[in-house]
């Protein structure tokens, strides 16, 4: 990566205060290595030039939102949209929207309101142009609304619509037991004929989709340069290379220290004592 411009250093340190120490008290479910992965992408988009809104469905309290508010640069908005209390729509109980604790929230944080498009909505009743009025094409955007199939297909649908080529699409427990149907929205969507959007890769509850495969191949390989002690391999999906990354455990670390993973047989017995330890 080239040299830090003081414009993205001070950027990623107010995101990187945020996820290490304001979000634990914000309500929700973000795992600190995926909130360094997020961080990282936002951070990787900048050092680049991409300019575009950041945005996501599926709010609650805006634990993640906020993260993604915090990457925004110079001239550019974002949306957040969630049903809050209009709980008839939440018809899988798939999280409780609170718009007065979020804004509150984004109060907390520093965040200027007059940046916030908020759509207090159903997300199967807006279109991608309503959300690009408020934001125009994103760079960044997170899906963690109603967790049923149909949902899923629609607002994956709403962000090829909305991203940049170079964007990303953040998809939330595509591999999460309690909630089956995401991963069937998810994988209907991009087996459908002409869909661009391709995962890249993974981390806790997080799946990253890009429409460029040269981009996504870029964000790949920062992010294995960037977290070798996260990295638990690569897989093929839908024909693209999709890089694992996992938490930061005393296997994972064993698994990537330089001494042991290019021995196998060491690893093996290292690995074996390690699952006895526990």
């Amino acid at each position: 990566m080239p040299p830090v411009s003081p414009a993205l250093d001070a950027t990623l340190k107010r995101m990187e205060h945020y996820h290490r120490k304001l979000a634990r008290s914000v309500s929700g479910w973000l795992a600190p290595e995926s909130a360094e992965v997020v961080t990282h992408i936002a951070g990787q988009q900048i050092t680049a030039g991409l300019k575009g809104g950041v945005g996501e469905i599926g709010i609650h309290h805006g634990k993640l939102f906020l993260l993604l508010y915090l990457s925004l640069q110079e001239d550019e908005r974002s949306f957040a949209l969630d049903v809050f209390e209009d709980q008839q729509f939440n018809i899988d109980a798939s999280g409780l929207g609170d718009r007065g604790i979020f804004m509150a929230n984004l109060a907390r944080v520093g965040g200027d309101e007059r940046r916030v498009s908020v759509f207090a909505q159903d997300s199967c009743s807006v279109t991608a142009a309503d959300l690009a009025v408020a934001t125009g094409p994103l760079r960044l955007m997170s899906v963690d609304g109603g967790h049923t199939e149909e949902i899923t297909h629609n607002d994956m649908r709403l962000g090829e619509e909305l991203l940049l080529d170079d964007g990303v699409l953040v998809l939330d427990d595509v591999y999460q037991e309690r909630w089956p149907a995401v991963a069937a929205g998810a994988f209907r969507f991009v087996l459908e004929p002409g869909r661009q959007l391709r995962p890249f890769a993974i981390s806790p509850n997080k799946t990253y989709f890009c429409k460029s495969p040269s981009a996504a191949a870029r964000y790949r390989g920062a992010l294995a340069e960037a977290f070798p002690e996260l990295r638990l391999g690569e897989v093929t999906m839908f024909g693209s290379e999709v890089l694992i990354l996992g938490r930061r455990t005393l296997v994972n670390r064993v698994r990537n220290h330089p001494l042991v993973k290019d021995n196998p047989a060491l690893y093996r017995r290292l690995s074996a004592l390690l699952h006895k330890l526990r």
